[in-house]
């Protein structure tokens, strides 16, 4: 028997075939790649390391971010080398395995280490800096002045207010406290120049004046006024004016028109008598800037001379000052 089918009966199987055809080939889905991200730390505590370097074997190398993070996409799954680096830090170097997990994460810690550098040898040069101190008020070169440093051993100044440092480190700040006795002291910091002559100019010290006024008031006290007709004691403001050119010796003949200086008999520095030099050879080696004050007593035949040092001396002690006494003698007799 034969069956009829119509057309629109034939273009409904055809369709039915299509949808079961379809139902029963499966269609291929595209593998997508593995994200591998993490973040780079430093080891033992939660600080990040920002642009240090990752490098992804087969994906190439990039920095992590100011978090300290970084991302490789699409990875296919397999075994890969990652390997950081950063400035400071060990290089840290593992193996991943990339499945197929969407995404792998991944925490590296670095430990600090020392930068390696070469080695460099500094040899600092040694110079000697040179100066003077001087009150400038007077014009007066200061003599005996202590010129100290942080760096090497100190100085005393000249005859003539000179200082020199020796073997200052060149270059290097340097720090010098200037320290004349009845002056303010004077604390700078510079950086040393061999070529440069230093001048320091303290100012008086108010407070110094005022013991020294009290001690040469307790002088003249004690010599109860005994002195030559017409010798009056040269004090510091009067010596000073011979400072730089003139010896005590020379200073005395212009001050007192004494030419024969032998005639003094006896001469009292600091309460203890000179004996060791005759008298013109003596004062020859005196500067008038050393002194504080100079009295003749006794008709000329006794000369007494304070120095700045004992003045410093009076301070510091409970000195009992003797009356002065001159017997005349072979040879005199004077305290």
């Amino acid at each position: 028997m034969l069956c009829r089918v119509s057309p629109g009966r034939i273009e409904r199987i055809g369709l039915i075939a299509i949808l079961v055809l379809a139902t029963a080939v499966p269609i291929p889905v595209l593998a997508q790649g593995v994200v591998v991200q993490g973040r780079v730390f430093q080891f033992g505590s939660r600080a990040v390391i920002p642009n240090a370097t990752v490098d992804l074997e087969g994906y190439g190398a990039m920095l992590t971010t100011a978090g300290g993070t970084f991302r490789f996409e699409d990875v296919e799954p397999g075994e890969y080398t990652l390997r950081v680096e950063a400035l400071g830090f060990s290089p840290e170097s593992r193996v991943i395995e990339v499945d197929s997990t969407t995404t792998v994460p991944v925490l590296v810690p670095l430990r600090i280490a020392p930068l390696a550098v070469d080695s460099l040898v500094v040899e600092l040069r040694r110079i000697d800096i040179k100066g003077r101190v001087r009150d400038a008020a007077l014009d007066l070169l200061l003599v005996n002045a202590e010129v100290l440093t942080n760096q090497v051993a100190g100085s005393l100044t000249d005859a003539h207010g000179r200082f020199t440092l020796k073997d200052v480190l060149e270059g290097v700040p340097v720090r010098v406290v200037v320290r004349p006795f009845g002056y303010l002291r004077v604390d700078t910091t510079f950086v040393p120049d061999e070529d440069e002559t230093y001048v320091f100019e303290p100012v008086p010290d108010p407070w110094v004046e005022e013991m020294i006024e009290a001690q040469i008031d307790k002088i003249e006290e004690r010599s109860a006024g005994i002195w030559a007709i017409g010798r009056t004691p040269m004090n510091r403001e009067r010596l000073v004016f011979y400072s730089g050119t003139f010896s005590l010796l020379e200073a005395l003949e212009v001050e007192y028109r004494n030419r024969e200086m032998g005639e003094i008999d006896c001469i009292i520095i600091d309460e203890k008598r000179e004996d060791f030099l005759p008298a013109d050879h003596f004062l020859q080696t005196l500067l008038p800037e050393e002194l504080e004050r100079v009295e003749l007593l006794f008709d000329g035949q006794m000369l007494r001379i304070y120095t700045r040092e004992f003045m410093q001396y009076m301070f510091d002690s409970e000195l009992e000052l003797r009356t002065p006494v001159f017997v005349d003698v072979s040879p005199p007799l004077c305290l």
